[in-house]
């Protein structure tokens, strides 16, 4: 018998049709996969089932959780289903928690909320929830903010409060997308063993396809609002049928236009370097008289990439990446070392000599949205590196540029003219990349790039990436937790743990024959498709 079961769930916000006819059944005690494109319908359809839609929205079809008809509830009655029933886990727990609150009352809050309990009582019940989710008071005391938490941590607060109360349903929407591989590895199977242990269920909401074929018994894609293809996983991936399934499963492992990619002739000149670099940040003073200390983020790091090179480094959460990064472009002032662009030293200072040094250094962030005001047209974004030249520029030679250089990354002349919220994510991405490109810099640094897109749109970017190296003659510097995007992109690599390199070489030598440990368990902890599906089969002989 089916724990949830959904049949014909359509949905429409105003006169936009969003999911059409939407049926799937989920037992007890499995794990069922949704996967599809950004847009296709998978969070409607969680949000749905969750009964959080706005006013104007209007849904039809059944919802049934168990013996209740969640369809037929209202938000009140709804309240009481939230937290005690179905538990949510959100792609990003920082906007789940409230920063001001410690973790272990606002796990103990869902306790209150749905049960007489104490506060002493729930607190109770919140400590146990925050241990059994790798937690323990010895270790991350409950008083701790969510600030104070790494984002694998916090993910895992999340779960605690989605689960405190044992509800009979999880949904757990991208849980991993932004989390690096160990600490996604760590809370894949953290989900998977309380499906295991109890009577509950998971929802697992994800565009990849890695993670489905580890985790998922029963696996639905969903295009457009409606599921193109469903069955058990396994049998499912080894024969799908429809157009879109089948690119999905292509575009599952990142990939770039091999071909596209320089191929170096000569001595080529190194373009950025990093000699020695060490970054301290000063620490917290519990008393007034307590002497200052430090912490030491980058130590004595080595790095350099040359003319024509892509360069990824890699590396968990809080390991140095950021720091580097920050350095490297001269945000930061390094306490030892020095940074060179272009043969020369690269300061932080502000003077005349940096910032026409700028130029040849440019960024592209995680989320273009987030560094673009939302009020500018595209045009005034694209064109704001121009501040860095000293020659003034006429309206007419700002505007060919620009449209010159959003041709370059697939986009049209009239997008110039467009605001930011009248693009997808994709689209947004080439647009920061449009910016990045309009100085003619040597280097361009991209920080998550692509970590938040999907995977078609993900091997967009990786392939626009590949074309524009091979045409520029441009250094890319790929600062990513995902080991198979900078596999696909990058020439070289540079692994980074606790705030040192632990190794470097050449992607394919370090990828397929790592040397550190550390490195290893970055390998082991990354989901593979095809290992997925092979240790499967084993399982199913």
């Amino acid at each position: 018998m089916s724990l949830l079961r959904v049949d014909g769930l359509s949905l429409r916000i105003g006169c936009v049709p969003i999911l059409d006819s939407v049926s799937l059944a989920l037992p007890k005690g499995e794990i069922y996969g949704l996967a599809g494109e950004s847009g296709s319908g998978k969070s409607m359809t969680a949000l749905c089932l969750m009964g959080l839609l706005p006013p104007q929205a209007q849904r039809t079809g059944s919802i049934r959780l168990a013996d209740q008809v969640l369809s037929d509830k209202n938000d009140t009655q709804m309240c009481a289903v939230r937290g005690r029933d179905i538990g949510m886990v959100f792609q990003e727990p920082m906007s789940a928690l409230n920063p001001l609150q410690p973790i272990g009352r606002q796990v103990a809050e869902t306790v209150r909320i749905h049960t007489k309990a104490s506060m002493a009582m729930a607190m109770d019940m919140a400590v146990a929830a925050l241990e059994r989710v790798g937690l323990p008071p010895s270790e991350i005391s409950p008083s701790r903010l969510p600030n104070d938490l790494s984002g694998g941590q916090r993910q895992r607060v999340a779960i605690a409060m989605a689960t405190v109360l044992r509800p009979k349903l999880i949904i757990a929407d991208e849980p991993t997308t932004a989390l690096d591989v160990t600490a996604q590895a760590r809370i894949l199977a953290l989900l998977k063993s309380m499906v295991e242990a109890g009577d509950m269920s998971l929802l697992l909401i994800t565009h990849d396809l890695a993670v489905m074929a580890q985790m998922a018994d029963h696996l639905a894609i969903m295009k457009d609002g409606k599921i193109v293809e469903t069955g058990p996983t396994l049998s499912l991936l080894r024969g799908l049928s429809h157009p879109y399934a089948k690119s999905l499963l292509e575009n599952a492992v990142p990939r770039a236009k091999a071909a596209l990619k320089p191929t170096p002739s000569g001595e080529r000149k190194p373009v950025l370097e990093a000699r020695g670099v060490s970054r301290d940040y000063p620490l917290k003073r519990h008393h007034f008289w307590q002497k200052p200390g430090s912490f030491r983020a980058v130590n004595a790091v080595d790095l350099k990439i040359n003319q024509g090179e892509s360069v990824g480094l890699v590396g968990e959460s809080g390991c140095g990446k950021s720091t580097l990064l920050r350095t490297l472009l001269a945000l930061n002032a390094p306490q030892g070392g020095a940074v060179l662009l272009r043969g020369e030293a690269f300061s932080s200072v502000p003077n005349k000599m940096v910032k026409a040094q700028r130029r040849h250094i440019q960024m592209v962030f995680q989320d273009p949205y987030g560094s673009f005001n939302p009020r500018h047209k595209i045009e005034r974004l694209i064109a704001e590196p121009f501040h860095l030249e000293d020659v003034k520029r006429t309206a007419d030679w700002r505007r060919t540029k620009v449209e010159e250089v959003l041709k370059q990354v697939g986009l049209k002349a009239a997008d110039a003219d467009k605001y930011p919220h009248q693009f997808s994510g994709g689209q947004r991405q080439r647009i920061a990349i449009a910016r990045a490109l309009i100085t003619n810099p040597s280097i361009i640094a991209l920080d998550e790039a692509v970590s938040a897109l999907d995977v078609t749109v993900r091997t967009q970017i990786l392939e626009l990436l590949a074309n524009l190296l091979a045409k520029l003659d441009l250094s890319l510097l790929f600062v990513s937790h995902d080991l198979s995007v900078v596999r696909a992109i990058c020439d070289r690599v540079y692994v980074m743990q606790n705030g040192k390199i632990v190794e470097h070489g050449n992607t394919e030598d370090v990828f397929l024959r790592p040397a550190h440990v550390y490195t290893k368990a970055l390998v082991a902890a990354t989901p593979n498709l095809e290992a997925a599906l092979a240790a499967r089969e084993n399982q199913a002989v």
